[in-house]
């Protein structure tokens, strides 16, 4: 395998000194190659067996060189930065060892380049197998004191990655091309050389490293839980008061993820003499528990995952899953940019008193910082949260609560630094989406008739249930909460909504009055929510400013998401618009999205009540009054009242 940036951008027919690869007993022994030279093409049969990517964005070049049976393929799309340029790819072997290969131009910002690559380095800190960092990044790491080396150490360091490379890699002595690689992953890299080359400035830095190609599945139900909850204690300490949260998040995560490992116990808990109709006696016992408890909404999903509605029902007419996948990802973007911009085109046509501005409200007191948590209340939310696991997280979330006390100290510490500083931390800010057939009976082979389902990881939505506690207890101070909405609301329900409308209508008929209703179901609601307008409505109307309103911000911005269909998965794409669906937050951001209408609405006189995106528009006439017929249909002519609030 061979990893190489180039000067320039000719082919040449010259061999480059890539390393072929040996196979024994299992493992496969691969030779790293780091070089500022050209990648070369292998002439004959040679070019049969090499596979090549390169990426040519600029005059300079960089890429991958690797033996095709080694199986690499580009691993999801990161996001890209202005100061560096990088490409990444991954194994399929059980490590799955993803390599990354990074050119940072002499000529970019040192300041910006750090700024983008803090992000980029706590975010492949959340990856699960084996990664190596590798390129040219132009910073002079052989002059330790230097304040860019330093920094560069500490971002390394709070990540548990490290810097391998320890002589020069350049004719005037400078060290710019460096190895990197986790902390703990030190001891299996081997023969790391550096050797001066002819035909550049740089030098090749030579290393390799071994693969284990069996593929070991670890039994979470067997792992050492006293041990892990041991290892936890005293191994994450609080840490100190960071500028970002995205660190303690990385340290977190990270150290999460090399405790866990250890502590799973391959050996099955249940012996060969166990009677095979145990595990039938303890599902029968299992559901029993679970139908008698009086939560209709666990009920209701039980029943429906034991008569087979919950099996995930998928086209066949693309027989790719990941091209399925992608299908899936571009039907759901194409969605909401055709309904954005066709809300748009029309608010572009309308006449200026068909617009309503975002009136401020008056609120006794307005929500300027997200106020700090503390042991007890963390720890509450915490047991009080779902078991509900995520793809992106680094252990099952049932582990992770059994083991609470062990971590609370740090996670208290990340949430406040968050609500402290305003900020959601980037490594949080990735969804993974399962495209779910809204009714059994519709046509699968149709993707309209599916809808994106949102799984998030467990700290960040830690972080959200805080920030919506937080929220609701200033909607209820302020008594800012909206009446006729009946959703997401404690103590309110679908069955509220019917009891005030039948009894509005049912009122007017007993006074020989009749009811003209129109019912409102908006489309891809939650997916077409304009993040200026509602950050614009948090402050007018519910009065959150300051840090509060920033972190807000930072929450809905520059967020990702992918589509997972089984073990296959999507490019990731941004997140332009909305809130993610499946998240803590995403309901009563809706309900204050929407908290305008009212003042629209009730403007014509037109009574109305809401459940979620559901709307019931009704207006009262006398059927034996001439006209007034149609002077009720006129008020509720949606062509005639369309109205866009702005900001």
């Amino acid at each position: 395998m061979a990893l190489c940036k180039s000067d320039d951008s000719t082919d040449d027919d010259n061999d480059n000194g890539l390393s072929s690869s040996d196979e024994e007993d299992g493992t496969s022994s691969v030779n790293f190659v780091h070089s500022s030279t050209q990648t070369r093409h292998h002439s004959g049969s040679e070019q049969e067996s090499f596979s090549r990517r390169i990426s040519e964005p600029r005059p300079m070049a960089y890429g991958v060189v690797f033996k095709s049976s080694l199986n690499i393929k580009p691993s999801i799309p990161a996001l890209s930065f202005d100061s560096f340029e990088h490409t990444d790819v991954c194994t399929t072997t059980a490590d799955h060892l993803r390599i990354v290969v990074i050119y940072r131009p002499p000529s970019s910002s040192i300041t910006q380049f750090f700024d983008e690559f803090e992000d980029f380095i706590t975010g492949l800190a959340l990856y699960s197998g084996r990664l190596v960092v590798t390129g040219d990044f132009n910073i002079h790491v052989e002059n330790v004191n230097s304040s860019n080396v330093q920094r560069l150490q500490e971002l390394l360091t709070v990540t548990n990655f490290i810097q391998i490379v320890n002589g020069p890699t350049h004719i005037k002595n400078h060290t710019l091309d460096l190895v990197v690689v986790r902390d703990d992953d030190f001891q299996n890299w081997i023969n790391l050389d550096v050797t001066q080359s002819s035909m550049s400035d740089h030098f090749s830095v030579l290393f390799a490293l071994s693969i284990d190609k069996i593929d070991h599945t670890p039994s979470f139900e067997s792992i050492d839980k006293q041990c892990f909850a041991l290892d936890l204690t005293a191994n994450l300490s609080t840490t100190s008061s960071e500028s970002c949260p995205n660190a303690p998040t990385a340290f977190f995560i990270t150290t999460i993820r090399l405790l866990f490992t250890p502590s799973i116990n391959m050996t099955t808990d249940y012996s060969q003499e166990h009677s095979k109709e145990a595990p039938s006696l303890a599902k029968c016992s299992y559901y029993h528990d679970i139908l008698s408890t009086s939560n209709q909404k666990i009920i209701f999903r039980t029943v429906n995952k034991l008569l087979g509605g919950s099996e995930i029902a998928l086209p066949s007419t693309t027989p790719d899953a990941t091209s399925l996948c992608n299908r899936f990802s571009n039907y759901f973007a194409d969605k909401v940019a055709t309904i954005r911009n066709d809300l748009e085109d029309q608010a572009l046509h309308l006449p200026q008193e068909k617009t309503t501005p975002i009136p401020y409200r008056n609120c006794s007191s307005q929500l300027a910082d997200l106020r700090p948590s503390n042991p007890i209340e963390l720890l509450k939310i915490i047991k009080d949260s779902p078991s509900k696991s995520c793809s992106l997280d680094t252990i099952p979330t049932d582990i992770l609560k059994q083991s609470v006390e062990a971590h609370l100290p740090i996670l208290l510490s990340l949430v406040n630094t968050s609500s402290i500083t305003g900020t959601f931390p980037t490594n949080l800010k990735k969804a993974v989406i399962t495209p779910i057939l809204k009714k059994p009976n519709l046509d699968k082979e149709h993707l309209s008739n599916y809808r994106p389902v949102s799984n998030l990881p467990f700290i960040g939505k830690l972080l959200e249930r805080l920030a919506n506690k937080r929220l609701i207890e200033h909607f209820n101070i302020n008594n800012l909460n909206e009446d006729l909405q009946s959703a997401y609301k404690k103590h309110h329900s679908t069955d509220r909504t019917l009891l005030k409308v039948h009894h509005d209508i049912s009122t007017a008929l007993s006074v020989n009055k009749a009811c003209l209703l129109v019912l409102l179901d908006l489309s891809a609601a939650f997916d077409t929510i304009d993040q200026d307008r509602l950050m614009c409505v948090l402050e007018r109307q519910f009065g959150v400013v300051g840090k509060a309103k920033a972190w807000f911000a930072s929450y809905l911005s520059h967020r990702s998401q992918r589509i997972n269909i089984g073990s296959f998965t999507s490019d990731e794409f941004p997140l332009r618009f909305g809130v993610p669906q499946g998240s803590v937050l995403g309901p009563i951001l809706f309900n204050v999205y929407t908290a305008p209408l009212e003042a629209v609405i009730t403007s014509y006189k037109i009574h109305y009540h809401k459940y979620a995106d559901d709307i019931q528009l009704y207006i009262f006439y006398n059927p034996n009054l001439d006209g007034d017929l149609e002077r009720a249909i006129s008020i509720t002519s949606l062509r005639a009242r369309v109205q866009f609030v702005t900001v």
